[in-house]
């Protein structure tokens, strides 16, 4: 751990990153080199970014040995989805008294893929949220409907048309491609969806997909412009839906 050192001994650079499990677990992470001559031990890590509602702090802290890197996560906040940005994001670091403050890379777009699909969410939720309310299994066994549903606010008068849903690693369509083209308002009755779904593969490795098997990208066309928002299964609609898809596939 670096101790009574030069500040200017602090040296590190960081890039934002994005798997599977962040996305599911509504989190990033950053990969910080330590570019230094001696380890270092984090004992804060905060991202600020003019883009977010606040600022992200690290955890999982250890140590990060010269000339290595670490990978720590930050648990995302809300998007700012009006004005422009003129800032770059920043990334501290603190170790004791000591503390370097860097620009952040994100050469793919972590930040900005999170707040166009969240001000999306925000969006459609000032509408109608939108939520899969149940799994109706059909006789035989082989195939079922997800049911869709938005919930209308009663607020405004808003509205938005689903157009398509995507299918997961382990549902998709009985035939054609889901594209519903119903209209939801703000002000007007609740909207069922029903999705007729079957497994889209029956072998484990769709099975292990656990982060989007039931995550579906909807796209929806609101005031003009086409959006995605993704919408998951709640824990116990999960369960029963991967129990029709296991005894579908005969597992």
């Amino acid at each position: 751990m670096v101790g009574a050192q030069e500040q200017a001994e602090l040296r590190f650079t960081a890039e934002l990153t994005q798997d599977s499990r962040d996305t599911a677990a509504t989190r990033v992470a950053v990969i910080v080199a330590n570019e230094g001559s001696e380890p270092i031990t984090p004992e804060a890590i905060v991202y600020t970014d003019p883009r977010l509602s606040q600022s992200l702090t690290g955890g999982r802290l250890r140590e990060i040995p010269p000339g290595g890197e670490r990978r720590f996560p930050l648990p995302l906040a809300d998007p700012v989805c009006a004005g422009p940005v003129d800032l770059p994001p920043r990334l501290l670091v603190r170790v004791g008294s000591l503390e370097r403050e860097v620009e952040v890379g994100d050469d793919v777009g972590v930040i900005d893929r999170w707040v166009e699909r969240r001000c999306a969410e925000l969006d459609v939720e000032a509408v109608a949220p939108l939520a899969f309310t149940e799994v109706r299994v059909r006789p035989g066994g082989a195939t079922a409907e997800l049911v869709l549903t938005a919930t209308p606010t009663g607020n405004g008068s808003g509205a938005y048309v689903i157009e398509t849903v995507g299918g997961t690693p382990v549902f998709t369509s009985v035939s054609a491609p889901w594209q519903p083209g119903v209209r939801v308002s703000a002000s007007g009755s609740p909207v069922q969806v029903v999705l007729p779904a079957r497994p889209a593969r029956c072998d484990g490795h769709a099975f292990g997909e656990a982060a989007g098997a039931t995550a579906f990208l909807v796209t929806l066309l609101q005031d003009g412009e086409r959006r995605q928002v993704l919408v998951r299964m709640e824990p116990e609609l999960t369960a029963e839906a991967i129990d029709f898809a296991v005894r579908a596939c005969g597992l």
